[in-house]
């Protein structure tokens, strides 16, 4: 397992070719019925997991399991352009390949600073806010509760606020349950209770934090920072609404879609949609409540399928068999001995251990055997000869 610049970008394009197609699928009614909603709720996962393990896996049970492909026009020059000298500063070259690795690490400082302020300040207004105490409230909340968690006692607080403009549960450790000003019914109130809970039972807040953090590391790809997400917190919604719809009859469906209804309108009308990065919810744009309405009235979504699952699996494991590197053609000195081009940024620059020798390869290339390590090369990894 090897960490390197290429096998970051390999990373971002991946998750960026998969958010793409999880939209794709998300968007197709027809496939979320015959593979299953939980299959790409599954998928959705493996994407975010993706993200967080931006490796190359090179000797996977002895199998070389991530390939390299080298590029011998556009990377090259690409990485001519980034390295190449703009000016100097006491005497040290400043290049365009520093100074947008400093612009991508303070984005990435503000963005995770801007979710742990929103974070912070949530749980701020939230601890100021008084427990909602109605009978009504109360009940419909421990009758949802014990049909989600059986035997277990109720840990979540619920209060009343406009503070999402919608229905959310908050936080992670100790949730809290956001019910807006809405007039709901008893029965309204028990679907509201329960689509919230089934987002606690799925760890979907953990979920949406992961995700969040992905986009933070990824500010500059919009396939990550906004796709991702606003898919990711879609499939959350989609199969929360599935399990709920798997506990109501005919009659009982009729008030949860009244009750989403409610909650749409009550966003539009007052003009709130906050956000934030342990609160679930769709931001209630039209095709996403659409969607929702058309697959909950339809009743028939399926759960899982092997062959999604399967699926699923397997365009992850695909996403990790490529990267990218920059080739350059064999260049020759006067004596025609052939040059060889050493970048450290590479990992296929290595020393192979060749009993009190060392055997230098470059580029993935023998070079020379050395009876020291050579001070031009200090850094590079050595490996045993039956390792590599």
């Amino acid at each position: 397992m090897i960490f390197s610049w290429s096998s970051f970008f390999a990373s971002a394009i991946a998750i960026s070719s998969l958010a793409v197609m999880f939209l794709f699928l998300l968007r197709r009614n027809r496939i979320i019925s015959q593979y299953g909603i939980i299959c790409l709720y599954i998928f959705s996962i493996l994407i975010i997991l993706r993200g967080c393990l931006p490796f190359e896996f090179n000797n996977v049970y002895g199998i070389r399991f991530t390939k390299t492909y080298n590029s011998i026009s556009i990377l090259p020059a690409l990485r001519d352009f980034v390295m190449a000298d703009l000016f100097y500063i006491d005497g040290k070259s400043v290049t365009l390949r520093k100074i947008l690795t400093e612009v991508w690490i303070v984005g990435m400082i503000a963005n995770m600073g801007k979710l742990l302020y929103n974070f912070l300040s949530c749980k701020k207004e939230l601890a100021c806010m008084p427990k909602a105490d109605p009978p009504e409230i109360l009940s419909a909340f421990d009758k949802a509760f014990s049909h989600v968690f059986p035997g277990k006692a109720p840990h979540c607080t619920v209060v009343n606020s406009d503070m999402f403009g919608t229905a959310v549960i908050w936080g992670v450790r100790n949730p809290v349950i956001v019910l807006p000003n809405v007039e709901y019914s008893g029965r309204e109130l028990y679907c509201v209770f329960l689509h919230e809970l089934f987002h606690l039972k799925h760890r979907d807040n953990l979920i949406k934090m992961l995700c969040c953090l992905l986009a933070a590391v990824h500010w500059w790809n919009p396939f990550i920072s906004r796709l991702l997400i606003s898919t990711v917190n879609q499939v959350q919604e989609l199969l929360a609404d599935y399990q709920v719809g798997r506990s109501l009859n005919a009659e009982e469906t009729i008030d949860y879609l009244e009750c989403i209804k409610k909650s749409a309108a009550h966003t539009i009308s007052t003009g709130i949609g906050r956000m934030s990065l342990h609160a679930l919810g769709n931001g209630n744009r039209r095709r996403n409540i659409l969607q929702r309405f058309k697959l909950i009235m339809e009743r028939n979504v399926t759960g899982y399928t092997v062959k999604g699952i399967v699926l699923a699996g397997l365009f992850f494991l695909m996403s990790f068999t490529f990267v990218f590197e920059p080739c350059y053609n064999n260049s020759y000195d006067e004596n025609g001995n052939e040059v060889f081009n050493y970048f450290e940024f590479r990992n296929d620059n290595y020393y192979i251990k060749n009993g009190t020798e060392y055997d230098l390869y470059l580029n993935d290339r023998y070079v020379y055997t050395f009876e020291t390590i050579v001070d031009e090369f200090k850094d590079l990894p050595i490996y045993e000869e039956e390792e590599k």
